[in-house]
């Protein structure tokens, strides 16, 4: 496997873990924003800001006062999105 290769299944893994843990934090009913999310993910604020998927769902999670339901039925639609994707 070259390089570029490794580096685009790298960021993929990365990006899938990521989501994993807002979904694990919103079950869990953890309070969702940029530090909590950075600090779960060991990610950086930077990286949570560029990937509009998880900048649409923290803020959604932080402005709205959205029911754990809401919240899982969003990050369905969001995985949906994501997946949708070509990576």
């Amino acid at each position: 496997m070259g390089l570029i290769e490794e580096t685009k299944k790298e960021a993929v893994a990365k990006h899938l873990q990521t989501q994993a843990i807002i979904e694990k934090m919103i079950e869990n009913g953890e309070a969702i924003n940029y530090q909590t999310v950075s600090a779960a993910a060991g990610v950086s604020r930077t990286y949570l800001y560029k990937h509009k998927v998880f900048r649409e769902l923290i803020e959604l999670c932080r402005v709205t006062g959205m029911t754990k339901k809401q919240l899982q039925q969003e990050v369905v639609r969001l995985r949906i999105q994501l997946h949708g994707r070509k990576t």
